[in-house]
């Protein structure tokens, strides 16, 4: 299992924006880009910033079934990662993440009191390996 999660974060490392999707109301399925914020692993979730008032924040809490694409097409790369989300106010883990660019979006910075986190627990990944020219899964 660590070398699988290895390999995930092998191939998202360098992809700056997931499609997150949730089921929204009326049960379409939603999709928005997420700023991929981890520059290493630091378990098996994956984390992402954003606002306790939006709108992807009240989908996960209603449902916490998402799935987030990952997209490199210079490098003929492509994963899917169907997982659980959870929100979280989880400060340490805020400012361990926490870089200047995000003042932009959370003007209190890390304390912004908007600010929450989406922690993403991975169930099933699938990646396309152009080189072997099949779908893997893990």
């Amino acid at each position: 299992m660590a070398s699988d999660k290895k390999t995930v974060f092998d191939l998202i490392r360098d992809i700056r924006v997931a499609m997150m999707t949730t089921l929204a109301d009326g049960g379409t399925l939603r999709s928005r880009p997420m700023w991929t914020t981890q520059a290493k692993p630091s378990g098996p979730e994956l984390w992402f910033f954003t606002h306790d008032s939006s709108n992807v924040a009240a989908e996960i809490k209603k449902n916490s079934s998402i799935n987030l694409a990952f997209s490199s097409p210079e490098k003929d790369r492509y994963i899917s990662l169907a997982a659980t989300a959870e929100i979280t106010r989880d400060l340490d883990k805020a400012k361990e993440m926490w870089r200047e660019e995000f003042q932009q979006w959370f003007p209190g910075g890390v304390t912004d009191p908007d600010l929450t986190l989406i922690k993403v627990t991975p169930a099933r990944t699938e990646y396309w390996d152009a080189d072997s020219k099949k779908m893997v899964q893990l």
